[in-house]
């Protein structure tokens, strides 16, 4: 039996559509994605004062080590909510909590 590459390459292609595009797979990589949009949104400086990042139910968690930055960040929030989801294309996010 002799297959075609093009044929190989559509039944790959489909199927790696379908693993990315599955519930699980899909919200494990949109929750890594926002986290590294966050990291490398506010660079070194801010990232060393974040001791927790996490997302649950559509809301970035975060816990800043330094008090002042806390506030600086809460009184953004909803402006690095916005730049957040431009960022990533789509809105993935519908609520920063700082911690």
């Amino acid at each position: 039996m002799k297959f075609s590459n093009t044929t190989n390459t559509k039944q790959l292609k489909d199927l790696i559509n379908e693993i990315v595009n599955s519930s699980s797979f899909k919200k494990k990589y949109d929750n890594i994605r926002i986290i590294n949009t966050w990291k490398s949104f506010f660079g070194s400086s801010v990232e060393k004062r974040t001791e927790k990042i996490y997302v649950k139910e559509r809301k970035l968690f975060v816990k800043i080590s330094s008090p002042p930055l806390k506030n600086e960040l809460s009184m953004m929030k909803s402006k690095i909510l916005e730049r957040l989801n431009t960022e990533l294309s789509e809105k993935l996010l519908d609520e920063i909590i700082f911690l």
